[in-house]
């Protein structure tokens, strides 16, 4: 139950996310880079209690820092190059209130393995950078996806204290 908490979907997409956190009672802000994918999610939800807005990670509006009780990013880092990945997860943490939880849903890869893509899974080792700013890792859970190069299926929650 989400009710008069706060939520933000980084990298919104196609609004699914963001409308099921709404349907769960959370007051929803969801962002996507694409100008494209917010005028969708408002065609496709019109009259949505759900904030969409264009937004860059890397240039995120200031009033988002540690504002959000619950921030949601389901595989948008691994769309980034491997490059990127590292510093908007860097960006991604700050936006978890006091008390406020992060849940991750992704892929990852050992650090060795140089990824073909897009999508880029993650080095397992760039997953650190979430308990960054404060963050504990609360849980994780890892299914194998594929074998040869191992990837990963990730789901992890991450916490910052209250």
């Amino acid at each position: 139950d989400g009710t008069g908490q706060r939520a933000l979907v980084v990298g919104c997409g196609m609004g699914d996310d963001a409308e099921e956190l709404a349907r769960r009672g959370y007051d929803v802000t969801a962002f996507d880079v694409a100008a494209s994918a917010i005028a969708l999610c408002q065609s496709r939800f019109p009259g949505s209690a759900v904030k969409y807005q264009t937004a860059d990670l890397f240039a995120a509006p200031g009033e988002w820092q540690h504002a959000f009780d619950f921030v949601f990013e389901n595989i948008t880092v691994q769309a980034l190059p491997p490059e990127l990945q590292d510093e908007a997860i860097q960006h991604i943490s700050p936006f978890t209130a006091p008390g406020g939880r992060l849940l991750v849903v992704t892929s990852a890869r050992d650090p060795e393995v140089v990824p073909s893509g897009p999508p880029w899974p993650l080095a397992r080792t760039s997953l650190e950078h979430y308990r960054d700013d404060g963050m504990r890792e609360v849980f994780q859970r890892v299914e194998t996806m594929q074998a040869q190069p191992v990837i990963w299926h990730v789901h992890a929650l991450y916490e910052r204290a209250g």
